[in-house]
């Protein structure tokens, strides 16, 4: 951390490496101190390609002059119905009335700066909760959702959006937290997700409990994101695992199930096509239009997960927790 009365709001940061090359940054004051001076600074480099193995400093001072503006922006526009994000590559726009996680994301093929029509490869999705052989959607949720700007650039951008899952006659089940973050230059969007549990959780170990008649236990059955996309007609899926690529024919749905640890499959209409031990959890849509690709970070590790791409409904859909895996204790 900074010292007290070290550095002050404001302030001008600047990185550069060991050759000279100054990086641009978006700065972002996480704690200030007592006199409201900085603690703690989040400091974002955009880093060139050039950058695997270099060492980096950090100069802040009176001396330090601003930063290079960054060849290519994030840019966001807000009116009262929905936020844009322009990175230059991708276009998104994210409701402000209900969440959606993209009412619409399109790609500037012809690098023409203008998105059109043609160009649009996802929009209209969800956030859903599966509990009680209820769906449960953020989509459905138009009495407390809000949408927030935490970071406008110049390098990323944070939208968070929070609310509640609510099924169709709008019954809260469970809270959502989901910050969506997107980059200059970049066709790529990150979501960072957290589950809020309203329920009430069985509790079978708590000496107190011993003997009493409790509330059934409101368990959950699923969790995912659905994000319908424009490219799964005449399209293939891709992915691949520790040993290979994999690319089939989209004519079916098909499913990437990380079951445990070290057990994964690939099924098309419920019917297994692959078996290995860890997928890269990331799967591929695409046909001669574009494609689009969805992952989860750490996978394996974080099992049971699930990538599914269905046709017939033109949805990619990352489960969180699929109903396969069993309820969640």
């Amino acid at each position: 951390p900074f010292a007290m009365g070290q550095f002050q709001p404001g302030g001008v940061v600047r990185v550069f490496d060991q050759g000279g090359a100054i990086w641009p940054v978006q700065t972002r004051p996480l704690a200030t101190w007592e006199d409201g001076t900085i603690k703690w600074l989040l400091v974002t480099a955009k880093a060139p390609a050039y950058a695997k193995g270099r060492q980096l400093w950090l100069e802040y001072g009176e001396r330090v002059g601003a930063d290079p503006a960054p060849e290519v922006r994030v840019t966001v526009d807000e009116t009262p119905e929905e936020v844009t994000v322009t990175t230059g590559p991708l276009r998104l726009t994210v409701s402000k009335r209900r969440f959606t996680l993209f009412e619409s994301a399109a790609i500037d093929r012809n690098h023409d700066g203008v998105f059109d029509a043609p160009e649009r490869l996802a929009g209209g999705g969800d956030l859903v909760v599966g509990h009680r052989d209820t769906e449960f959607r953020s989509s459905q949720d138009t009495q407390t959702y809000e949408l927030e700007i935490e970071e406008a650039g110049p390098l990323r951008v944070t939208l968070k959006a929070t609310g509640w899952f609510r099924d169709a006659g709008g019954k809260g089940f469970c809270r959502f937290v989901l910050r969506l973050q997107a980059f200059a230059g970049l066709a790529q969007v990150r979501a960072y997700h957290t589950l809020i549990y309203t329920g009430y959780p069985a509790n079978l170990f708590y000496f107190e409990y011993e003997g009493l008649r409790l509330p059934d236990n409101e368990t959950i059955q699923e969790v995912s994101l659905e994000l319908p996309v424009t490219v799964a007609a005449n399209a293939s899926v891709i992915t691949a695992d520790h040993l290979a690529a994999l690319s089939t024919p989209l004519d079916a749905p098909t499913t990437i199930s990380q079951e445990t640890h070290n057990a994964y499959r690939i099924l098309k209409d419920d019917v297994s096509m692959r078996d290995g031990t860890q997928n890269e959890g990331w799967m591929l849509v695409q046909n001669g239009d574009g494609g689009v690709l969805a992952g989860v970070r750490d996978a394996w590790q974080q099992y049971p997960k699930a990538l599914v791409a269905d046709p017939k409904t033109s949805r990619l859909m990352i489960k969180l927790w699929p109903q396969s895996a069993g309820e969640p204790n």
